[in-house]
């Protein structure tokens, strides 16, 4: 039997009688980093299946209150799990997806990093400085040529901080992963590194102007490629058709669960969400939108 819950703040919705409060929703959301209607039906969500996972049972153990719950859940998630086949894949259209791939599963995923060549304005008051400029293309045209390695320019610049130079200019090393989360705006030249094709130094064609910095840029891999043959490239297929088809099925789970025993109190869930309310600020998830 569960144990009864306070509840942390006015009630916004109840599951079986058990009251969720905007505390909850708030800390829920700040955990998971989900908009606050998002982080409120995964707590509706985690108390059902909460539920389940005690109706079905668990054996009984030395389990805190708290951990018996986690073990509860995850034994019914795993049932499900189990229980779902894997939905039957087409041969034909595996083969050709493999041809059409190289047998990749995991594609290469790129970062970049940057020698940055800093600078006032220049004398129109846009864009970097003459000698920033000059700079930038000298270091690109140097590790192009093979008279400088970049790997040992970077490791110099990082281990100088802020006495950085390069041919007198203020540098300093700097990394982007276009990847990374909260990273919603990727600049043209770097969309094109990251999907493009690249010549053995990794450079982009030329510096990136941006502000009053001049960049030079080498694309890098952060994850190498996988690449297996057929049979791991259909196991593979398999793995990520069976995850979807389980998460369907959870989701098909709660949904039957959720049948008259979800109360919204919509006036409260109105007013947390209120422009004044309590949730506002989070409406807007950490990371961007």
């Amino acid at each position: 039997t569960r144990v009864a819950r306070e509840p942390s703040g006015a009630v916004v919705a109840r599951v079986d009688g058990v009251p969720i409060g905007v505390g909850d929703v708030a800390n829920a959301a700040r955990r998971l980093e989900l908009a606050p209607e998002l982080a409120l039906a995964r707590l509706e969500e985690e108390l059902l299946l909460l539920a389940e996972g005690e109706r079905r049972g668990v054996p009984e153990g030395t389990f805190d209150e708290v951990a018996r719950r986690r073990a509860e859940v995850r034994a019914l998630m795993l049932a499900v799990e189990e229980e779902t086949p894997v939905p039957p894949l087409d041969e034909a259209a595996l083969r050709q997806a493999f041809e059409a791939s190289g047998g990749v599963v995991t594609p290469e995923r790129r970062g970049t990093t940057h020698v940055a060549l800093l600078g006032e304005p220049g004398d129109a008051g846009e864009g970097p400085s003459e000698a920033a400029l000059a700079a930038a293309r000298a270091l690109q045209a140097e590790v192009l040529a093979g008279t400088l390695g970049w790997d040992a320019l970077v490791r110099e610049l990082e281990e100088a901080g802020e006495r950085a130079r390069f041919r007198g200019v203020p540098a300093e090393v700097r990394r982007f992963d276009p990847f990374a989360r909260g990273e919603t705006t990727i600049p043209a030249a770097y969309r094109a590194a990251v999907h493009g094709e690249l010549d053995a130094s990794g450079l982009l064609a030329e510096p990136l102007l941006v502000g009053s910095v001049a960049l030079v840029v080498r694309v890098d891999p952060v994850i190498p490629a996988e690449r297996v043959d057929f049979a791991g490239f259909v196991a593979a297929r398999e793995e990520v058709a069976h995850d979807n088809a389980v998460s369907v099925a959870l989701q098909r789970l709660v949904a039957e669960l959720a049948v008259g025993r979800v109360a919204l109190e919509d006036d409260a869930v109105a007013a947390a969400l209120a422009d004044d309310g309590p949730l506002a600020p989070l409406t807007v998830p950490p990371g961007g939108p």
